[in-house]
């Protein structure tokens, strides 16, 4: 990840046609590297929220793709799983604190679970030893009666 400036700053001397990215990180990183080149973005979170674009409906400047529509979505999400799933009682939401265009995600999905009547148990994870941490929790507290 920290050398993602440095391989979008070299990418922008190639002067490609365009640059397609899928990653918050790498999106932020080319829109550092260029206001000139078009930015296409796969999907990620929220590009306004992480600042490489304007608005949802004008972009504005170089970058265009698409957005996972912001924490907003996440009442609907939890809403459809437990309309496809009447029984669902738990949820495990795995987080990582260190991506700030997520922060709003466990608000959303903490205020849609109480509404829903269901029980969020949430972890924190920001590397493979983290998740792996995370996953054994899980296991463990999906073992025990509700």
């Amino acid at each position: 990840m920290e050398r993602l400036p440095t391989l979008a700053a070299e990418l922008v001397r190639l002067r490609p046609d365009v640059i397609f990215t899928w990653t918050q990180p790498a999106a932020i990183a080319a829109k550092q590297a260029t206001s000139m080149i078009p930015i296409v973005i796969g999907a990620v979170t929220d590009l306004v929220a992480i600042g490489v674009a304007e608005s949802f409906a004008r972009p504005g400047g170089n970058v265009t793709g698409m957005s996972m529509l912001g924490a907003e979505a996440e009442a609907k999400r939890l809403q459809l799983l437990k309309e496809g799933a009447p029984s669902v009682s738990r949820v495990a939401l795995l987080v990582d604190p260190a991506l700030s265009s997520e922060k709003d995600y466990p608000i959303a999905f903490a205020d849609a679970a109480r509404q829903l009547g269901v029980q969020l148990l949430r972890f924190d994870a920001q590397n493979p030893t983290d998740i792996e941490r995370a996953m054994s929790a899980v296991r463990q507290l999906m073992s025990m009666p509700f």
